[in-house]
């Protein structure tokens, strides 16, 4: 599977007025990051690479295709192990705790994040260890991609950290203005002023209207819509029996 690189991404004309050469950089990596950060989050991780512990309810993701997707879209990252500790219970080790460093480059800017994590150290019926050196590269793994996961976005359809679409489109955004002047505009024609277009315009410039509200707003326009229809067709009634009264 072939996964391209996002490319660096042009600062929109109205922005750059009032910016100097270094602004005008920084506001291109900041939106370079921004959409490599989105576009590695809606990944769908192939089924081959997920997999289930025994009585474990959660998938998991396999390490090499996180380490994978790393290399395409962070190559250079590097993780290191700053800290190991036993957690102790009853007076024995019962887990390996691991905090490790992810460091990666991204858009000419060298960003790192610490992480840790913890796996339990396996017994026998007898008490003795079972394999300690499995249990601390379980440790050292499980902290790794949950670096991976919670700073490079791998993995997030799997480890349900993808944030839904939470803007609304060009096309969505004028449907919706367009519904409020079409209500505004019969209230206009009965020489009413209404504040419909300037309430949703307000809405929008306040980010108040999502995909996850847009059709209750959407809906209430056209109830709008049908009321003025109902008081337009009423006053119209009630002048035509004045004219003929």
């Amino acid at each position: 599977m072939e996964i391209k690189p996002t490319q660096l991404v042009a600062v929109p004309k109205a922005e750059i007025t009032g910016m100097n050469q270094v602004q005008i950089l920084e506001s291109q990596a900041m939106q370079s990051i921004q959409l490599r950060h989105k576009t590695v989050s809606r990944i769908v991780t192939p089924r081959m690479y997920i997999y289930r512990l025994p009585h474990d309810d959660f998938d998991y993701i396999d390490k090499a295709w996180m380490k994978y997707v790393a290399d395409q879209y962070y190559p250079g990252w590097t993780f290191l192990i700053i800290e190991k500790d036993k957690l102790i219970e009853n007076g024995l080790p019962s887990a390996y705790e691991i905090t490790g460093r992810l460091k990666w480059w991204e858009d000419g800017i060298w960003r790192e994040g610490d992480m840790s994590a913890a796996h339990r150290i396996q017994r026998n019926s007898a008490g003795k260890l079972v394999n300690p050196g499995n249990d601390l590269k379980a440790a050292v793994t499980d902290c790794l991609k949950k670096a991976l996961n919670t700073y490079l976005n791998i993995g997030d359809d799997v480890y349900m950290n993808q944030v839904e679409r939470w803007e609304i489109n060009e096309k969505e955004t004028q449907d919706l203005l367009n519904a409020a002047d079409k209500v505004d505009d019969i209230y206009r024609s009965m020489n009413y002023t209404t504040p419909f277009t300037g309430q949703i315009q307000k809405k929008l410039d306040d980010n108040i209207i999502h995909p996850g509200n847009l059709e209750t707003e959407l809906a209430n326009l056209k109830y709008q819509y049908d009321i003025a229809l109902q008081q337009q067709k009423k006053l119209m009634a009630e002048g035509y029996k004045a004219e003929n009264d």
